[in-house]
């Protein structure tokens, strides 16, 4: 059975400038749902590895009306993201028209 972690990152605060949170993936893994919201305003949410920041999700629209939610249609190709262990791996949230109290969660499948 395949192990599931989550990943999320929480951004508090009115955005002024696009942000970008890097991580290491700590194993081979898949990327199988993402859900994103803001509190008032518009982003985006560009998911992806260092040599290609949007080779897993490309730019989708978070809008302030309810939490977006990503699955395998979305993805880059509609096809789950597969990471290996140490890639880089860049979420990138551009901030729209003011976007504030941006969260994410992404959920892996380890393996």
């Amino acid at each position: 059975m395949f192990n599931r972690f989550c990943l999320t990152i929480s951004i508090p605060g009115a955005l002024t400038a696009d942000h970008v949170a890097k991580f290491i993936a700590p194993s081979d893994c898949t990327l199988v749902h993402v859900s994103a919201a803001c509190t008032t305003q518009n982003a985006t949410l560009t998911i992806g590895h260092s040599d290609n920041d949007d080779s897993c999700l490309d730019a989708a629209a978070v809008t302030a009306d309810a939490p977006a939610e990503f699955e395998l249609a979305d993805f880059v190709d509609a096809a789950y993201p597969r990471i290996s262990d140490g890639d880089v791996i860049l979420v990138t949230v551009g901030h729209g028209s003011n976007c504030v109290n941006f969260t994410a969660v992404l959920t892996f499948l380890e393996g």
